[in-house]
């Protein structure tokens, strides 16, 4: 997607664009990345915004999050 608009993160356009597309609200949207600047500028978006520095610690953020119910 980026290669073809010429966007790249931590550009904001990037995220409304990502949006547009899955016709969704960056609050209804999980966003997890480890780059912390790709995470800082997605949760200015309004994406809650996840760091990823392991399995396990995403496991937890995931599960504290609900988005893990009926899954792992």
């Amino acid at each position: 997607m980026s290669g073809e608009h010429g966007l790249i993160k931590p550009d904001p356009k990037i995220f409304a664009l990502l949006l547009e597309r899955i016709g969704r609200q960056a609050r209804e949207c999980i966003y997890i990345d480890d780059n912390p600047k790709n995470v800082e500028a997605a949760a200015a978006v309004g994406f809650d915004a996840v760091r990823f520095a392991s399995p396990e610690q995403l496991r937890r953020d995931l599960a504290q999050r609900g988005a893990l119910e009926g899954r792992l």
